[in-house]
């Protein structure tokens, strides 16, 4: 096991020990280098193991940056299900086409509102909770969607 290496993100601080080990080819691939790569989280021992290719030999901390880039596709993805991309309410190419189109224009705008609000807040300002994309959207919703008061002004 190599030594533990500390990622701090949006869920707190993870410890993990990785190791690697070359694996044998499968029949279809004769190209290539193969490994299989081992992640041991350590608060619980709990394992994770990553089958990896690479054209040419790579170090273990190359194998373990790529591993590491799966959890931001994974919110990638489940992004695109909160904003509707995974079972768009429509039957026809150009309507499919328009509806991703406004989608992800939504989407950028969201974004955007996010970075300047997080950029523009001052360092000390700790009354209220920065604007992410899902508080962004749900802010914007109960505007457009509330009827019970008119706004007069």
């Amino acid at each position: 096991m190599k030594p533990a290496v500390r990622r701090s993100r949006s869920k707190g601080a993870r410890d993990y020990d990785w190791a690697w080990t070359g694996i044998t080819a499968p029949l279809d691939e004769s190209t290539g280098h193969h490994w299989l790569l081992i992640r041991r989280r350590i608060s619980d021992g709990e394992l994770a193991f990553y089958r990896c290719w690479s054209p040419r030999p790579v170090p273990l901390r190359v194998l373990v940056r790529v591993a590491g880039t799966r959890w931001s596709i994974e919110t990638c993805f489940q992004t695109g299900k909160t904003i509707s991309l995974d079972e768009p309410p429509v039957r026809r190419w150009h309507a499919w086409h328009r509806h991703v189109t406004l989608v992800m224009l939504a989407q950028v705008i969201l974004t955007v509102i996010a970075a300047h609000e997080r950029d523009d807040r001052p360092a000390t300002d700790q009354r209220a909770i920065p604007l992410t994309l899902p508080e962004i959207r749900r802010l914007f919703a109960k505007l457009i969607t509330n009827t019970v008061h008119p706004i007069s002004h």
